[in-house]
């Protein structure tokens, strides 16, 4: 399977016979109902790369009762060929002939709780790096306007009355004030 938001190519082999590549909709029901239309009473085994999807198809061709492998895209053997001549059915059928031939390895598919433990953490350091970027673009309007943060301000520790200081800075023009304005909002934003 080479998948994408708005489609899925799947390159579909019987034993060691590659059959066909279909292009559907980004479904697994679809594609169930494809596969037990035309391939009824067989076993059916999925392979698709990891990424930006997460698990969810993982998921659902688990209620489908299908065997599903999830790769990292860096440990799929690929040919120069493949390389210099990308399209969604050669990456499908790439796929398909890899599984079948044994050489590809799964990762490690995490409980749902655990993937959305992961998202929670992941988008709390995100915001965590995204207060630092905006203090330093803070610091950074200072220091270009040639403003020195007063001794017991400069610190790591931005503390309440530091930032009642910038509120009530005297920056001379309007349009730094506003800038600084967006600037300070944002960083309580991010704070909160």
């Amino acid at each position: 399977m080479d998948i994408h938001k708005s489609s899925w190519n799947l390159g579909i082999d019987l034993g060691d016979m590659f059959v066909k590549n279909i292009h559907q909709k980004p479904n697994p029901h679809i594609m169930v109902q494809h596969l037990n239309q035309h391939y009824p009473g067989t076993r059916y085994v999925a392979a698709y790369e990891a990424g930006k999807f997460g698990f969810w198809i993982q998921r659902q061709l688990k209620n489908y009762v299908i065997e599903y492998l999830i790769v990292n895209p860096a440990d799929i053997p690929k040919s120069q060929k493949d390389t210099l001549q990308k399209t969604d059915p050669r990456d499908a059928r790439n796929l398909g002939l890899r599984l079948q031939s044994g050489v590809l390895k799964g990762i490690h598919v995490p409980a749902e709780q655990q993937e959305a433990d992961r998202i929670f953490f992941r988008h709390r350091k995100r915001i965590w790096k995204d207060l630092t970027r905006c203090k330093n673009r803070i610091k950074g309007v200072l220091a270009f306007s040639g403003i020195d943060i007063p001794e017991q301000y400069d610190n790591a520790s931005w503390s309440y009355n530091f930032i009642n200081w910038l509120k009530q800075l005297d920056c001379k023009q309007a349009s730094r004030r506003s800038a600084l304005n967006y600037m300070i909002t944002q960083m309580e934003f991010l704070r909160k």
